[in-house]
């Protein structure tokens, strides 16, 4: 993964940081029972960060991620894994 890609993802992560993101899942837990809003959660920025992935590889690339593209694009979730499941946990405690 070039350092383009990588640094949009980074990005993009940063950005869903810096937004509510509970806000967007919270009308789930009220909908069907779910265990956990805060797994929700995860699973939604997950999502988000795939999609974002799939884009800016066709955007720069003009391809789809390949199975190795998809490695490193979790490598970089995992990294970033513990940020995320505190900006969720904070926004949980408000």
């Amino acid at each position: 993964m070039d350092s383009r890609i990588r640094g949009a993802l980074e990005q993009a992560i940063d950005n869903l940081l810096e937004k509510d993101i509970i806000v967007n899942v919270q009308w789930i837990g009220e909908e069907i029972a779910v265990k956990s809003i805060s797994d929700v959660a995860i699973g939604y920025v997950d999502g988000i960060i795939a999609a974002v992935a799939a884009s800016v590889f066709t955007a720069l690339k003009d391809r789809r991620p390949t199975d190795e593209d998809a490695k490193e694009v979790r490598s970089i979730v995992r990294r970033r894994l513990p940020e995320i499941i505190r900006k969720i946990h904070r926004e949980l405690n408000r």
